[in-house]
């Protein structure tokens, strides 16, 4: 192939960036507001929910404790329940009570778990490297 007749692939066109960045829509999900940062203890994670729990059930599942917010995560693609979601409270101590009462207890038909969430730098960030290949063993020496 001669070198005129090359063109890179054009990657403006994914799909996912194209959905983003709709003409009009502000470049973002305008269905939720932004996301504020939690104070520290404040923010839970409830992990293990049913792909049917809604965020109305964990409102008046945590209705006595006044959650100032709660969101179940969903896929982008597909807008379904991934699972689990987060919640804020006003205070360290309406979390604490929440993960105290609610962590095992079941919801939908699922044991649910409920901690403190992590921030969100503090998570895997992938398995690393490897340099692979056999590493040990006899070489065949004499």
């Amino acid at each position: 192939m001669a070198d005129a007749d090359y063109r890179p692939r054009d990657r403006s066109r994914s799909p996912v960036r194209d959905r983003d960045n709709r003409a009009g829509d502000g470049g973002g999900r305008s269905d939720r507001p932004p996301r504020q940062e939690a104070a520290p203890g404040t923010r839970i994670f409830i992990g293990n929910l049913s792909w049917d729990a809604t965020n109305e059930d964990l409102e008046d599942l945590f209705k006595g404790f006044n959650p100032k917010d709660i969101r179940i995560c969903t896929d982008a693609m597909t807008g379904r329940s991934r699972g689990f979601a987060f919640a804020n409270f006003d205070t360290e101590r309406d979390a604490a009570d929440v993960i105290a009462k609610f962590n095992g207890a079941e919801v939908k038909g699922r044991d649910i778990k409920v901690n403190v969430a992590e921030s969100k730098g503090a998570g895997g960030g992938g398995r690393g490297g490897g340099r692979g290949g056999f590493r040990g063993g006899d070489r065949g020496g004499t």
